[in-house]
């Protein structure tokens, strides 16, 4: 059984906000294209520049108005407990095996860290349950010095590794885990 949340709709403010990122991408864009017609390359490097930079500031700006928007299962709850929920749907769902380690020095983690992170954490259980085929499971919470490494083991079935190259990271959900990886400047790694 997973929680449902009810999801308050967008302000329009932050759709506005949005938008108007949208628009000042497109707008260096066309600059850009107006520039590249003229023969004008450092114009056109500029343009490129500008545009880079607004679609940055404008994911950045989208990722902090979702999150302020989605009731973060953390809510209330460190980061470690709501891995332990995690934790109970797993054996709710029949794992017979199943642990949490903590090694290192535990610190509080940046809000949008813990979330990304969480998440990272529910799909992989997730996946664990649904096609692994495994009775145990084990994340591993680990805090080093500057880094922070979030492991999920089982000893499930495991899959053909190519077919993460065949478009199974959309299908398995691997391509959100290691988006949200990303940015957070990390790596998902997998071994199976």
């Amino acid at each position: 059984h997973r929680d449902l949340h009810s999801f308050p709709t967008r302000r329009s403010s932050d759709l506005d906000t949005v938008s108007q990122g949208l628009a000042n991408v497109l707008l260096h864009l066309q600059e850009g294209e107006r520039a590249a017609e003229q023969g004008r390359s450092k114009a056109v490097e500029i343009s490129l520049a500008m545009a880079h930079q607004a679609a940055r500031e404008t994911l950045e700006q989208t990722r902090r108005d979702v999150l302020a928007l989605v009731p973060s299962p953390l809510l209330g709850h460190s980061f470690r407990e709501a891995v332990e929920r995690e934790l109970g749907f797993a054996s709710r769902a029949g794992m017979t095996n199943v642990r949490l380690v903590t090694t290192g020095r535990p610190v509080e983690l940046a809000p949008d860290v813990a979330h990304q992170l969480y998440r990272i954490a529910q799909e992989a259980l997730t996946n664990v349950v649904h096609h692994a085929g495994a009775s145990t499971v084990r994340v591993g919470l680990v805090y080093g010095d500057e880094t922070f490494t979030l492991l999920v083991q089982d000893d499930g079935r495991g899959f053909d590794a190519g077919v993460l190259n065949d478009g199974g990271f959309e299908r398995l959900g691997l391509l959100g885990m290691a988006q949200r990886a990303h940015l957070l400047g990390g790596t998902l790694q997998i071994e199976s």
